[in-house]
């Protein structure tokens, strides 16, 4: 990608580091690069990746629509982008390197308390926005204010799904956007989802195959 000026020195492992965070987010912010432990210096970064710019390496530009010119992404990735559809609904960790948010960009604004990239926790996103976020612990949901009642429900659908193909544990939220779960009023997106109202808030369960009996 880009050539140090001397192998071995200081320029190189910073070199590294920038490329592999390359190859991870695509598109390097400055709050990408400060995630990172091994790039802690973002005046560092933004030197070396200037000149892998001027050496064709990297490419700089208004990728991230807000976040200004200081923004490097590798040439195919940058085509990548212009020709990407809408990503579709998504379930990931929050500290997936997928999900931008907490990184290259800021949390946008919940019904509850601010989210974290914290390993255990979950955050749905539907082309590339989050919908909602589950804490560590699944104890806790939050959802964001741009949310829609349809796309917070296929969100909830999606985590359901989750459950049921092995790939999270049960979930018992008794707790939604900084209240008790029982007063917050998407029962009916829970119950669509497969989510059982308990005395602590809902539940959700693996169901077993070809019915709607949950383990």
């Amino acid at each position: 990608m880009g050539r140090p000026p001397e192998p071995g020195d200081e320029s190189t492992r910073l070199l590294d580091a920038l490329e592999l965070e390359l190859a991870r987010y695509g598109v390097l912010t400055r709050g990408s690069v400060m995630t990172e432990p091994q790039t802690p210096s973002f005046a560092d970064a933004y030197r070396l990746l200037s000149r892998m710019e001027e050496s064709g390496a990297t490419r700089r530009g208004y990728f991230v629509t807000g976040l200004g010119g200081a923004q490097f992404a590798t040439p195919g990735a940058v085509d990548r982008l212009r020709t990407a559809p809408a990503a579709p609904m998504r379930l990931l960790a929050a500290c997936d390197p997928v999900n931008p948010y907490g990184a290259a960009l800021e949390w946008p604004a919940t019904n509850g308390h601010r989210p974290a990239r914290k390993a255990g926790a979950l955050v749905v996103l539907d082309d590339a926005k989050p919908v909602c976020y589950v804490e560590r612990g699944a104890r806790t949901l939050l959802t964001f204010t741009s949310t829609d009642r349809p796309r917070l429900a296929e969100a909830l659908r999606a985590i359901g799904a989750a459950v049921d193909a092995g790939q999270i544990g049960r979930l018992t939220i008794d707790k939604i956007d900084g209240s008790p779960a029982l007063q917050a009023d998407i029962g009916d997106e829970l119950n669509a989802a497969g989510f059982v109202m308990v005395p602590r808030g809902y539940t959700r369960r693996r169901r077993t195959p070809g019915s709607n009996r949950q383990e």
